[in-house]
């Protein structure tokens, strides 16, 4: 198969269906916000219901997730009944503390993870990253209010957007996020929305 070939290959599988590694994975995710009713009109969620939306996450970590990978949920977990959903989802969870999270316990100001020899800072409002960091940020915080400063990837800012509206309300590993970006540098593309535009990457990089 030759390179073309493979480029067509990657980009008409959606994210989900990529192969991974068979090893214990790592996921990452931001603003679940369960229980938030009014998050929903707030972002524009495609939920009519507060336990619809609950339920849909819910099913989607689950489809994604195993009990052996390790998931950092990176702020804004839930509003109330927390202990119900941490139970309901599978994997190993970490939790870094967001503006909503009075009530969730056992979280971390930051995390610092390393992956395929790039860094990453795991931090919930990208604002608060450190003006000496060098490496990735990780955040969530912003939603999708603004895709143009804080679109999913930014290979410029060196920041991915995982809050639950940019990735389809499914985690995201980082093996796949570490695969984008290596795509998006070997073709020269900067910004990635969102998740779902893979297809317009796709295209910019086959001109």
């Amino acid at each position: 198969m030759g390179v073309l070939d493979r480029i067509v290959a990657f980009f008409k599988k959606q994210p989900e269906e990529l192969p991974e590694p068979e090893e214990p994975r790592i996921f990452v995710i931001a603003d679940c916000h369960f229980n938030h009713r009014n998050i929903i009109k707030f972002t524009g969620r495609p939920y009519r219901t507060v336990s619809g939306m609950n339920r849909s996450i819910i099913q989607k970590w689950n489809a994604t997730v195993r009990p052996q990978d390790t998931i950092y949920h990176v702020g804004d977990f839930a509003r109330d009944h927390i202990g119900y959903f941490i139970n309901r989802l599978q994997g190993r969870k970490f939790f870094i503390t967001g503006n909503h999270d009075e009530n969730l316990r056992h979280t971390k100001d930051w995390a610092i993870i390393e992956y395929k020899g790039l860094k990453f800072l795991l931090i919930h409002r990208p604002q608060d990253r450190p003006a000496n960091w060098e490496g990735w940020t990780i955040h969530g915080h912003v939603h999708n209010a603004s895709w143009d400063k804080f679109p999913y990837i930014d290979r410029t800012t060196q920041k991915v957007n995982v809050s639950v509206e940019m990735i389809g309300f499914r985690p995201v590993s980082l093996h796949r996020i570490v695969e984008t970006i290596g795509f998006m540098e070997q073709y020269g593309h900067e910004v990635m929305p969102t998740r779902k535009h893979a297809t317009w990457l796709r295209t910019k990089a086959m001109g």
